[in-house]
C-alpha cells in the first residue's frame, strides 16, 4: 500500500467515523471485508428505501474517496460486494444514477458491461439453437 491509500483497515475506521451506527456490525464482520462491504451496501439500500438521500449521498461519497484511493482490494471490494448488488430496476434506481459521482457512476456502468458480456458468453448463440431444431 502506498502513502495515501485507503486498506480494509483503514476502510473500517473511515466508515465507522462517517457512520458510528455501523460500527457494531462492522466489527462483528471483522476480518471478512466484502462482507463489511456488504454491509455498507444494505445500509445504502435502507436509507434508499427510506428517501433518506442525505445518507445515500454521504454513502456514494464514501465510495468515491474508495474507489480514488483504496488499495486494489478495496477498490474490488465495492466492485463485487457493492456496484454489483445495485438494483438498477427498482423504483430508486432513476434517483441514486442521478446523485452517483462520475467514478462511481463510471464503475457501475462498467460492473454491468462486464456481467452482460459474461452472460452472453455463457448463452448458446442463435445459430447453434437454431441447428439444434432442425
Amino acid at each position: 500500500m502506498t502513502s495515501g491509500q485507503i486498506d480494509f483497515h483503514a476502510f473500517t475506521g473511515v466508515v465507522i467515523a462517517e457512520f458510528p451506527s455501523l460500527k457494531e456490525d462492522l466489527e462483528s464482520d471483522a476480518g471478512l471485508p466484502y462482507l463489511q462491504m456488504s454491509g455498507l451496501h444494505r445500509f445504502t439500500e435502507q436509507a434508499m428505501n427510506k428517501e433518506d438521500w442525505q445518507t445515500v449521498r454521504r454513502c456514494l461519497a464514501l465510495l468515491e474517496r474508495f474507489l480514488k484511493f483504496g488499495d486494489s482490494d478495496l477498490q474490488n471490494a465495492v466492485y463485487v460486494s457493492f456496484l454489483e448488488h445495485i438494483d438498477t430496476s427498482g423504483k430508486h434506481w432513476p434517483t441514486l444514477k442521478s446523485l452517483m459521482p462520475p467514478i462511481v457512476l463510471n464503475a457501475h456502468a462498467n460492473t454491468q458491461a462486464y456481467w452482460a458480456e459474461h452472460n452472453r458468453a455463457k448463452s448458446p448463440s442463435k445459430a447453434k439453437n437454431s441447428n439444434r431444431q432442425k
